[in-house]
């Protein structure tokens, strides 16, 4: 078995790998009863972590965990003086893509957006991806939270599609939550919870340009761009997260 590097930071075991590194192992224990579930940490969902158990439970539970954004890597660089890759769920979303592409291997599954954004979406990755066997797609209605029941029917449609490869996007800290109740509920080899990759991809939320994104500064892009949706994430959980890493540094050292 291909064994993934991590470092601890702040108290979760942070992917020490690149994108396609992950891919490759992805597909290469592909349909070996070897399931894996990704989600991707920034400072934000740090914050919401420490005040939700459930969302850490299912971010602790994930097989791997994504270093999302320059805060958390400043946070691991500060602690351990050791730097891990910065991974965004864009990146992992493509690498991963193109790998199963290449192999002619996987039936992916996309679950959220709307009936219309979806049906965009998976043309284009239809389009971009010819290799992938089957592609399938359910956007289900907007809901602040989903009951058991409509949970289970998401793992219904994605079991009847025959899906091995789940692509989740229905916006955090909810869709992390779900991505770790699918993965017990579906017979997955992969799922991964990546947001707003969905409009990305699509172009219905303009990508930053790679000047920013080689910054680490895809959260300043996207606060221009949806201010009154993400002001919290920046003004209140950005001190927050300075002070529970200021907090840990002296608590290992007492």
């Amino acid at each position: 078995m291909n064994m993934l590097s991590r470092t601890d930071i702040l108290g979760y075991p942070i992917l020490n790998e690149t994108a396609t590194r992950v891919a490759t192992v992805v597909c290469d224990e592909l349909g070996r009863n070897s399931p894996k579930s990704f989600v991707f940490l920034n400072p934000h969902s740090v914050v919401v972590a420490n005040q939700e158990s459930a969302l850490r439970i299912a971010i602790v539970n994930a097989y791997g965990i994504f270093c999302d954004g320059v805060g958390l890597a400043l946070a691991g660089l500060v602690l351990n003086r050791r730097r891990v890759p910065r991974v965004y769920g864009y990146e992992f979303f493509v690498a991963l893509s193109r790998e199963l592409s290449a192999r002619g291997v996987g039936r992916v599954f996309f679950l959220g957006g709307t009936h219309a954004s979806v049906a965009e979406l998976t043309g284009k990755y239809r389009s971009e991806f010819p290799g992938i066997p089957s592609v399938t797609s359910y956007a289900p209605p907007y809901k602040s939270e989903f009951r058991a029941e409509e949970i289970a029917d998401m793992a219904a449609r994605i079991a009847a599609s025959g899906a091995d490869i789940l692509w989740i996007g229905l916006g955090s800290p909810k869709q992390e939550k779900i991505l770790h109740q699918l993965m017990q509920q579906c017979d997955l080899g992969c799922g991964a919870a990546i947001g707003a990759v969905f409009d990305f991809y699509t172009g219905r939320i303009p990508h930053a340009p790679a000047w920013i994104r080689g910054l680490g500064l895809q959260w300043a892009h996207r606060l221009v761009l949806e201010p009154k949706r993400l002001w919290r994430r920046t003004v209140i959980s950005t001190p927050v997260f300075i002070w529970l890493a200021i907090r840990h540094r002296f608590s290992r050292r007492s």
